[in-house]
């Protein structure tokens, strides 16, 4: 893989450290959700994860460990689809650098088993703004790599965030659609493409209670090149495409909390934009989390 230089860097920095290892009050976490999500064939899903996090602490860094397991059941008119989903993280701090590699394994009921691995590289440029870098490979995805500006403030009970990326992605499966004499033409084409994304947060917390609002953007340009032709007269041409989406998510959300417990319920509404615009709908999600 193209990013396995990374992986085995952060392995580096915990085969180098000579401290003990530091038990967190509560390393274990179990965390269950029920989600009614827009624009899938599952009008409920239900997911659970455990993790674990272990501290490694030296002279030089912060490293810390994160195993996990994470599964997924869905529901429809049709079937039940169920996701299972090992995975390990690694993370690096020193001052204002962090350095972070997962790596996962799905096993899926509805598609073959993906393998994923990623990598992020974040620098913090002031006490609202950092930098970030990050690449990723994944067997049914493929890979991708992006740069972006991250900036978040505080007023009082008010926040707000923004963040701007650059990225670009290998082999990707891009479908159009043309008028044919009798019928529509739908052709399906891999092409490499370039992206830009943006994000807008404006939050509002009182007490337990909490509301924000969400717009988020993906831009997307490609080149695909199509042949045709019989013998000498084959030809191929180049075409250059762009798709963008959005979505305006504003949503709402109480949450509580006591000493290992905490239960969060949020509901909001997702109302798409752009050209592959899908139907909106209203999402909610209850979930409960424990630690020990």
């Amino acid at each position: 893989m193209k990013h396995t230089a990374l992986l085995v860097l952060a392995t580096t920095f915990v085969v180098q450290a000579q401290d003990t290892l530091e038990e967190p009050d509560r390393p274990w976490s179990a965390t269950l959700q029920i989600l009614r999500p827009v624009g899938t064939d599952n009008p409920l899903e239900g997911n659970l994860d455990i993790a674990r996090s272990i501290d490694v602490s030296t002279a030089q860094a912060d490293i810390s460990l994160y195993p996990g397991i994470a599964g997924a059941v869905g529901t429809s008119d049709l079937d039940t689809t169920w996701s299972v989903t090992p995975r390990l993280g690694i993370g690096w701090d020193r001052d204002d650098i962090s350095v972070f590699v997962a790596g996962n394994s799905q096993i899926r009921s509805w598609d073959s088993t993906d393998y994923a691995l990623s990598a992020s590289l974040g620098y913090q440029l002031t006490s609202s703004t950092s930098l970030g870098f990050a690449s990723g490979t994944s067997l049914l995805a493929g890979e991708w790599a992006r740069t972006s500006v991250d900036w978040n403030g505080h007023a009082g009970n008010w926040g707000a965030g923004a963040s701007l990326g650059i990225g670009y992605l290998w082999d990707v499966e891009v479908t159009s659609q043309a008028k044919g004499k009798r019928a529509d033409l739908v052709r399906t084409t891999t092409a490499d493409q370039w992206q830009s994304t943006q994000a807008l947060q404006v939050s509002h917390r009182l007490g337990e209670l909490s509301a924000s609002l969400h717009l988020d953007s993906d831009l997307r340009t490609y080149e695909s090149t199509r042949s045709g032709g019989k013998g000498r007269m084959t030809s191929s041409t180049t075409r250059t495409g762009w798709a963008w989406t959005a979505t305006l998510d504003p949503w709402a959300g109480l949450g509580w909390s006591r000493d290992a417990w905490g239960v969060d319920l949020s509901g909001g509404w997702s109302q798409p934009l752009g050209t592959g615009a899908t139907d909106a709908g209203a999402w909610a999600s209850l979930s409960s989390s424990f630690s020990w």
